[in-house]
């Protein structure tokens, strides 16, 4: 087997200050483009495609890999970005949880950044909210890289692995957040469990080509995915849209939610499946759709 993506996964623990509201996926996601360009760009307008020097830039690499990658990416391609987000559903309970599944050694080294951006909106944007904990989740268990009574972060958040669910014949997966795969630009209502691997495996490749990393196959003598049993349990389409000041359009964050249960020599995949609960499948990874949790 090859060696396995390098990510890491942050967990920002903050508190409300002020009474929330729900905040939409893309409201967080512009909020922390913004407060990027605030801190990383040196032009005046912020703007990558007039800048002379974005394919070095930080910001265009986690949020315009379009112009990071200028001259690598074919005609009418895209490459995915290298953080996974999951934004907190809204709660009035005070404390929340915000992570972000940095991918690629380069990506994990701007761990400063995030941090400070997400610091910087806590103070500036409403509802105002504090960092209580900053922590990653490790191979030996949870690692504290910030607490307010430190007063510093601990920059090496190590790595986080995958579980592998040695033995599995049976598991159930649960989606977290809408769930869009598509097939011929057209949305899958009924995956099997061999479309869900086949999106995995190919977000894994799209990953090792653009972040340099290895990504885990299937073993060799593995079972055909076709020949594991898939058992929807209450799926169906949620349809959700929002509209972006940003864009000044309406972006469809719609998808599958409920659980699917897989039956069958499953021990063969139980890595990418566990990949796919970090790295996330289908369209719309980059705004918090398909995060999944397996269940044994």
């Amino acid at each position: 087997m090859s060696e396995h993506i390098t990510y890491s996964k942050i967990t920002f623990r903050c508190r409300w200050e002020q009474p929330p509201k729900p905040i939409p996926p893309l409201v967080w996601r512009d909020r922390f483009e913004w407060q990027f360009k605030k801190i990383c760009c040196i032009t005046v307008k912020r703007r990558c495609e007039d800048c002379a020097v974005r394919k070095g830039c930080i910001v265009p690499f986690l949020f315009r890999p379009e112009y990071h990658f200028e001259g690598v990416l074919p005609l009418r391609g895209s490459a995915p970005l290298p953080w996974v987000p999951a934004y907190p559903a809204f709660s009035e309970e005070a404390p929340f949880a915000l992570s972000i599944v940095l991918i690629g050694r380069k990506a994990v080294s701007q761990l400063p950044y995030w941090f400070v951006a997400l610091d910087r909106i806590s103070k500036t944007q409403y509802p105002r909210f504090s960092i209580q904990a900053v922590e990653s989740e490790t191979a030996d268990g949870v690692r504290l890289l910030y607490e307010p009574s430190g007063d510093s972060l601990f920059t090496d958040p190590g790595s986080t692995a995958p579980r592998t669910f040695p033995g599995a014949r049976r598991l159930r997966l649960d989606t977290l957040t809408p769930l869009r795969l598509l097939s011929g630009k057209k949305p899958l209502l009924n995956p099997r469990f061999s479309d869900i691997i086949s999106s995995i495996e190919h977000r894994c490749r799209m990953l090792k080509r653009y972040y340099g990393e290895g990504a885990p196959d299937a073993k060799p003598d593995a079972v055909p995915p076709d020949r594991v049993h898939t058992t929807p349990i209450d799926v169906r389409w949620q349809e959700q849209n929002f509209f972006s000041k940003k864009q000044k359009e309406t972006v469809s964050l719609s998808g599958l939610t409920g659980s699917f249960v897989f039956e069958g020599e499953l021990e063969p995949y139980g890595e990418l499946l566990g990949l796919g609960e970090h790295l996330g499948i289908g369209k719309g990874t980059a705004l918090g759709l398909g995060r999944y949790a397996i269940q044994a």
